[in-house]
């Protein structure tokens, strides 16, 4: 049975603890501390995996709150800056090393691209998911709208020429239908590939235009449920939004909340 979860970054104004408790409350599962460096991050990796006591406070209001970490979200691999690469690839080996901290094997970034040659992209990918592997991790990309991996024909690409066991898809409907292409045919095309999901819109024409309402009947995180629910999709399933952030924590987590309520509704 699908499980349903959310992103810190939804919480990025509360304390992490703050945002877990309110997470609890509501009746998610499971919690997705965002690492996404420069974006409204909780964490910085390098400087928690150097702070142990933080560490054991997140671990313990994730178990407190009986939460559990459904990924980490460190978006952003190679970065389109040649001269952030290294340092990016350093960033996200530390939050591969975090991934035991909060008890998840599954760390999800993205690859803009512009800063390596897609050759050097898909053989760097490949060693990182060694590494992952060596630590009982698997890596998920997600295709991000304008980026290098934008388009379901690029990520096939990717993970082909990566040709690692351990990378996997996280599924943002919202990147696919800027570009496209539907939901069912990107869920059934990935099927076997999918280890997490989003919830998220892309509805330019609507105020506000990410978060998932419930309102519209077959909008695109309301047609991922229902084809990751046809493909027997028994993970987690994330509640993220972007251009609303400016709206209080309790107001996005909870509206979203209330849409998976109305789905489950119509669909059971």
């Amino acid at each position: 049975m699908m499980q349903y979860g959310i992103t810190s970054l939804v919480g990025h104004t509360l304390p992490f603890s703050a945002f877990c408790r309110l997470a609890a409350r509501l009746g998610y599962s499971h919690i997705e501390p965002n690492l996404v460096r420069g974006y409204f991050e909780h964490f910085n990796a390098f400087q928690l995996a150097a702070d142990t006591e933080r560490q054991a406070a997140c671990q313990q209001v994730i178990r407190e709150q009986g939460l559990k970490c459904s990924a980490l979200d460190a978006h952003g691999l190679f970065q389109q800056n040649p001269d952030e690469t290294d340092y990016n690839i350093a960033y996200f080996r530390k939050a591969l090393q975090l991934a035991s901290v909060f008890g998840t094997s599954l760390v999800i970034t993205s690859i803009p691209g512009g800063a390596l040659p897609w050759s050097e992209m898909t053989a760097r990918a490949r060693d990182l998911c060694q590494e992952a592997a060596a630590m009982g991790l698997t890596i998920a990309i997600e295709a991000e709208y304008g980026f290098a991996v934008g388009t379901p024909d690029e990520l096939e690409r990717f993970l082909d020429e990566t040709g690692a066991p351990n990378l996997a898809v996280n599924y943002d409907p919202t990147h696919f239908v800027r570009a496209g292409f539907g939901v069912r045919e990107t869920v059934l095309r990935f099927s076997k590939l999918i280890l997490h999901g989003r919830l998220k819109e892309y509805l330019p024409e609507a105020v506000p235009p990410t978060l998932f309402t419930g309102e519209r009947v077959g909008s695109p995180a309301w047609a991922t449920l229902d084809e990751l629910a046809a493909i027997g999709y028994d993970g987690i399933a994330s509640v993220e939004t972007l251009a609303e952030l400016v709206l209080p924590a309790e107001t996005l987590a909870t509206t979203a909340w209330n849409a998976i309520q109305k789905w489950q509704e119509k669909t059971t």
